[in-house]
């Protein structure tokens, strides 16, 4: 048991290690993966679509098989940027937040 849970773990690391490098891991059903595995096998040149703004993968049949994606590592995605990246598209009101809080408690940043 503690070896699947550990392969588990493993998988659940280099998911989020590759949405967090810029790579879209997709996740298919088995049946999906050994059909588009053996459409590739059997035609040597064809291709596979994966569409990350409708979240298909399209075999060369031309089916199309749906997988999930958090909302916010899709728009991560996207727009091509990290979490920090993603931080600063809300700097305006993270600049207002940290202007008000000062105000409302200048003790906190009296110079000695």
């Amino acid at each position: 048991m503690a070896s699947a849970a550990s392969s588990l773990l493993a998988l659940a690391i280099f998911y989020n290690n590759s949405l967090k490098n810029g790579l879209l891991p997709v996740r298919l059903s088995e049946d999906a993966v050994t059909a588009i595995r053996g459409q590739l096998h059997n035609n040597p040149g064809s291709t596979i679509t994966v569409n990350l703004e409708t979240q298909t993968v399209t075999a060369p049949d031309g089916k199309t098989h749906k997988f999930d994606i958090e909302p916010f590592r899709k728009q991560s995605l996207l727009k091509g940027l990290d979490d920090i990246g993603m931080t600063f598209e809300h700097k305006q009101e993270i600049d207002t937040f940290e202007n008000g809080f000062r105000q409302r408690r200048p003790w906190l940043f009296a110079e000695a």
